[in-house]
């Protein structure tokens, strides 16, 4: 029904262009026929999207978490707590706002958990 319908439509169009002397002008519009097979191009020839595999925020988190899990292994408390006290008075944060003081602390506090468990 809808491929009918849509046949009646293009030769009522068809028709009207004719009525108005215009046929010719409507065909130059068309597009030529290929010459040649059109080949099929993936999106990978001609599309380049760079992207960041390791986020700034992450390694800097990484690196605050381990350092604590470190100074906690090492049974360097006292230089664990300088870190953290010295980190917490002058609010060092990561690039989003997570507090360096929490991550060592947090990375310090999973070895003690750890050992627990």
């Amino acid at each position: 029904m809808l491929k009918r319908s849509k046949n009646i439509w293009l030769s009522k169009l068809l028709d009207w262009f004719e009525t108005l002397g215009e046929r010719e002008q409507f065909d130059r519009l068309a597009l030529p026929a290929p010459s040649a097979p059109a080949r099929h191009l993936r999106p990978e020839d001609y599309l380049s999207i760079s992207i960041c595999d390791e986020n700034i925020e992450d390694r800097v988190r990484q690196e605050a978490q381990q350092f604590g899990q470190f100074l906690a292994r090492q049974d360097r408390w006292e230089d664990l707590a300088q870190e953290i006290a010295s980190a917490d008075r002058a609010r060092r944060k990561t690039t989003r706002g997570m507090p360096v003081a929490e991550l060592l602390a947090f990375g310090a506090r999973a070895v003690v958990v750890q050992a627990v468990e």
